[in-house]
């Protein structure tokens, strides 16, 4: 059997192909009817999502043009096409849509112009090509197969803790919200009851606790379920992109922040859910996917473009608080910036945090100066005082309308 002889021109091209391929994470792209070259791609590089490199004396620059334009468009990317030509007769040049560099020579000058450091050690000359160029093959056989090997194990169904964690306080609550109701005999008494938000309770009785706890809590089987499957859904994609504290915070802290300003802003509701988690995720899972440069790929594009779609239509349910949504996306926000992976976000992440914490300390403040409650529901308050009284709380039946009623009197009720 014949034995490919390789040129000092194949050497250098695949010592590029490994270099891009194990330091930069660029792929191979296989091209109809391709020429004696190598495409890579890598969407995520700034300057030069595409790279071809090749030893043809003669551009073509109508393949060039196709070639390039089609990967582009199938990753919803634009950018400047690297051509490293391994041919020693090719010389550098600078065109609209593409520059080329002659390997070895301009070594230096691709990593200055690209930012690929290291790349002047990548190319150098071999005695046996034959070993080099197979020793070359086997590591990136050998990387591509570990890679392939991430992926599955990426794709393998995997519970995702914290989410199932926050779905069970959700049922435990829901089953707490039930049992009150089916004891009190009444939904309300039995909402108040279980730790769901009324702002006449958390201003007149100062249980402030409520802001927190109305979250885990549900009205029915079908707000259950619904606010269940959308956590489902975009929590498992915020699991990937961030560490569990991270995303825990991230979940309870705008849950908290959208209660409080549904608190500061909106009037005397009896509210429950986990709505303001839900939107909070969702604004943080967009920030994600913008600092990692993953919005410019169409199917991420689609995928997040449903998701938002999703959230929309939960904010569009009856009863459900548009400003404390509003403040759960603002907090989401914040929260994905500060606690994101994006390198280049290092000034905005200090901005960022600064903003959360001026955000927190207005909201503590306004909320702490909060003493009216509009609109007053007295039928609603006897009902709830009405039903402790009947289940034998008379204590807290007998403060709880003694509060109420030195609201009424002294007109911090209207």
């Amino acid at each position: 059997m014949m034995l490919l002889q390789y040129t000092k021109s194949d050497v250098y091209a695949y010592q590029l192909l490994h270099y891009f391929i194990t330091r930069y994470q660029y792929q191979m792209v296989r091209i109809q009817n391709q020429k004696k070259d190598f495409w890579l791609l890598n969407p995520a590089h700034a300057q030069y999502p595409v790279i071809c490199i090749s030893d043809e004396t003669y551009v073509d620059e109508m393949y060039l043009r196709n070639v390039h334009r089609a990967i582009l468009d199938a990753v919803g990317r634009e950018g400047k096409l690297l051509l490293l030509n391994t041919n020693s007769s090719s010389t550098a040049f600078d065109r609209e849509y593409v520059v080329q560099y002659p390997v070895p020579d301009a070594m230096k000058d691709i990593a200055s112009a690209a930012n690929f450091s290291g790349i002047e050690q990548a190319v150098f000359d071999v005695e046996d090509r034959q070993s080099e160029c197979a020793s070359l093959m086997r590591s990136l056989e050998e990387y591509e197969a570990q890679q392939l090997k991430k992926v599955r194990r990426n794709m393998r169904i995997r519970t995702p803790k914290v989410t199932a964690g926050i779905g069970i306080l959700c049922i435990i609550g829901f089953a707490a919200v039930q049992a009150c109701v089916m004891y009190f005999d009444d939904l309300a008494t039995g909402l108040i009851a279980s730790g769901a938000y009324y702002k006449m309770s958390v201003v007149a009785m100062k249980e402030y606790w409520r802001i927190f706890t109305t979250g885990f809590l549900h009205v029915d089987i079908f707000h259950l379920l619904m606010n269940l499957s959308v956590l489902y859904s975009i929590g498992v994609l915020c699991e990937k992109l961030y560490k569990p504290l991270h995303y825990a915070a991230i979940f309870l802290l705008s849950m908290w922040i959208g209660n409080m300003f549904a608190f500061c802003a909106d009037g005397n509701i009896l509210n429950v859910g986990i709505g303001g988690g839900i939107f909070g995720l969702t604004a943080a899972y967009f920030t994600a996917l913008a600092g990692n440069g993953s919005l410019r790929i169409p199917a991420v594009r689609n995928s997040a473009l449903r998701m938002g779609l999703l959230n929309l239509f939960l904010m569009m349910v009856p009863d459900v608080s548009m400003i404390g949504n509003v403040g759960a996306v603002a907090a989401g926000g914040f929260l994905g910036v500060m606690l994101g992976n994006a390198k280049r976000w290092k000034s905005l992440k200090l901005h960022s945090a600064i903003s959360f914490v001026l955000l927190t300390v207005c909201l503590a403040f306004f909320a702490g100066r909060i003493q009216r409650v509009e609109p007053l529901n007295k039928e609603l308050d006897a009902r709830i005082i009405q039903g402790f009284e009947e289940a034998g709380w008379d204590g807290y039946a007998e403060t709880m309308e003694a509060n109420f009623q030195w609201m009424y009197e002294k007109g911090m009720v209207r």
